[in-house]
């Protein structure tokens, strides 16, 4: 048997392409690492879901059998007490929902120009986040990855926007052998799609080969790895088709025509029996962001955070259904009465003082037994303890609680600090989950022109608001790098939050101005932005004095001090950095810092001169000459 042509050595548009493609997918989804991944998945979220575990995650294939299983579990009584879902939601609010982490660009630039364009482009990189919903899509795929092993967001621009779509992850097919470092070379997402949206997103003519084709595709069946849904339900209530996407990496580069097809990365569009898109990728990742709650040893999928409270969730049900039995067959109340007398003349209702005649020498007696011992409600405590406790989660944050005690900012900052340290490489890997998609979205508005050209209203100001568009803030890859920072890193409590910055201001981290900012009171929000304008515009003069070498004579009315301040530092840094000491840039900030430093001279207010010295007491007054008194007085001191 020849060896296979992999389907990114195929021709393009070549209808191998898809074939072959669409072939290695399915063998994928038929293998029983993929196969064992869809069982935890499929059975967690049974769990979360509410459902009995119908599904066990020791089975090694999902066949029909199994799926029959899945889809029974909506028949299956609702679990009465769901830690599972309680963890996951209680994790999900305080490291995704909580955190909310901010990509930013750091730039190694010192001037303003620079430093400004590096404050547009975050503003930037910001309401992009916000116009696509990038935080809605990183908190499902948090949950996904704490269910399904691994969360999904596939960004891509399409209409001149940035989107972040969540990706189900039984719908993402990673090989085995490719995967098992978690860094794939090729990476597949086969998906359903609606006929109509397809055509219409990718520009298909009904009339052309293509559309004919997509139009006469046939229904699609239930293949491994696909949702129970669509076993039980099939194509008959929707115009869908089967789509497949694929990813290669390029590997190297080659000068031999021979291995350009072999060395170059690819990307694919298709379906079952045509090909819709077929380019060149020359991309260093995928278009798809993966989060994991926790690695596995080794493999592309995840351990995820039901996988670890799914053994005890199951206790827990088998503890309370063995209680529930217990309680319905022995903690009931049975009434007693001697042999012999006359049971069915004994009526009870529900009627308070009702009056019961009997025959027999021994009144009824009524006996309510203890069916459940102690030990067996405190066994159901410690387990629920336990589910939380594993994974780091605290029971009081899942309730709402607080510690009894905690009242001060500072004891609840230590709690606070405490509880998040457990939870501490999580809350790391949502932090690179966010890096990974700001380079995505990046790589998205740097291949599609509409996207970069498209405008998007930035907070200029805590009360103004501004228009920028990627192209006019495009920085050089090679000049800055994208961290993750934590919204505020401060306490949300106002008592807490007002602590830290107190002790802030007095070891003289921050400034007052700079305090009443983190503070986050709205009402001074223009005072705020007041105070700092003096300070902006004299940067902005400076930094435009040393790129267009025009002399601006500074203002009486900015802020002085700091731009004599600034123009030394400005000359001393450009020194440093091997800036001619005679350019015109130069010579501007030295004559700008000059001026400024007569201006502030002339409006500080000159020294009062002094008084003369006072005579000290007992002292003889100073007898004056008769030439020194004044007319119409003699030496005696008498009028004339």
């Amino acid at each position: 048997m020849e060896p296979r042509t992999p389907w990114w050595e195929e021709p393009k548009n070549s209808d191998a392409v898809a074939r072959e493609m669409t072939q290695v997918v399915r063998q994928i989804r038929s293998q029983s690492y993929h196969q064992r991944h869809v069982t935890r998945a499929l059975s967690h979220r049974s769990l979360y879901e509410n459902m009995s575990d119908t599904l066990s995650t020791q089975t090694a294939a999902v066949d029909a059998a199994i799926l029959d299983r899945a889809v029974a579990t909506l028949a299956q009584p609702r679990l009465t007490f769901n830690v599972l879902r309680s963890v996951v939601d209680t994790a999900q609010a305080l490291v995704g929902a909580r955190q909310r982490p901010k990509p930013t660009f750091l730039t190694s630039g010192a001037r303003f120009s620079e430093r400004d364009r590096t404050l547009r482009a975050n503003r930037l990189l910001e309401a992009v986040f916000r116009d696509g919903r990038a935080n809605e899509a990183a908190l499902r795929a948090f949950r996904d990855a704490c269910i399904d092993e691994c969360g999904f967001v596939h960004v891509y621009s399409y209409e001149g926007r940035v989107h972040f779509e969540r990706v189900d992850a039984l719908s993402i097919v990673v090989s085995a052998i490719e995967g098992r470092n978690e860094k794939p070379r090729t990476m597949y997402r086969a998906d359903i799609v609606d006929r109509g949206v397809l055509m219409k997103r990718f520009e298909i003519s009904p009339r052309s080969k293509l559309g004919r084709m997509i139009l006469e595709a046939k229904p699609i069946s239930w293949e491994p790895g696909d949702p129970p849904e669509l076993r039980e339900e099939g194509a008959s209530a929707a115009d869908v088709i089967r789509v497949y996407e694929a990813w290669r990496l390029p590997s190297c580069s080659s000068d031999d025509e021979d291995d350009v097809m072999r060395y170059a990365g690819r990307h694919v569009l298709c379906t079952e029996d045509a090909v819709i898109c077929d380019g060149p990728w020359t991309r260093d990742r995928f278009p798809i962001a993966v989060f994991r709650w926790a690695s596995r040893t080794q493999g592309f999928w995840g351990y995820s955070l039901a996988e670890e409270v799914a053994a005890l969730q199951g206790e827990i049900t088998y503890t309370l259904q063995r209680i529930r039995r217990a309680l319905n067959r022995v903690a009931v109340p049975r009434v007693f009465v001697e042999k012999g007398s006359n049971p069915s003349a004994i009526k009870m209702d529900r009627t308070i003082g009702q009056i019961i005649e009997y025959s027999g020498t021994q009144p009824p007696v009524v006996d309510v037994p203890t069916a459940v011992g102690p030990e067996w409600f405190n066994f159901f405590g410690q387990l629920v303890q336990q589910s939380y406790d594993l994974p780091g989660v605290s029971r009081m944050s899942a309730t709402s609680q607080k510690p009894a005690g905690l009242s001060s900012g500072e004891a609840l900052r230590e709690y606070n600090d405490l509880a998040a340290d457990r939870a501490m490489s999580v809350s790391r890997a949502f932090e690179a989950f966010h890096v990974e998609l700001a380079h995505l979205t990046v790589d998205a508005l740097a291949d599609d022109d509409d996207a970069a050209k498209r405008e998007h209203v930035v907070e200029e100001s805590r009360t103004s608001t501004a228009s920028v568009a990627w192209r006019d803030v495009q920085l050089d890859r090679d000049r800055y790098i994208i961290a993750a920072h934590p919204t505020s890193m401060l306490a949300r409590d106002f008592a807490a939050r007002k602590q830290q910055v107190a002790e802030m201001v007095e070891a003289g981290l921050i400034e007052r101005d700079q305090a009443r900012r983190l503070l986050e009171l709205p009402d001074i929000d223009r005072e705020l932005d007041l105070v700092s304008a003096g300070r902006t515009v004299v940067e902005k003069e400076i930094d435009e004095m040393m790129r267009e070498g025009v002399y601006i004579a500074p203002d009486p009315f900015h802020d002085l001090a700091y731009a004599v301040r600034l123009a030394a530092q400005t000359v001393a840094l450009e020194t440093r950095l091997g800036t001619d000491p005679d350019s015109p840039g130069m010579e501007c900030v030295r004559q700008y810092g000059e001026a400024a430093r007569e201006m502030l001279a002339a409006s500080m207010p000159k020294p009062e001169a002094a008084p003369a010295p006072m005579a000290p007491p007992g002292a003889p007054p100073e007898t004056m000459s008769p030439d020194a008194m004044p007319a119409g007085q003699g030496a005696g001191g008498m009028i004339q």
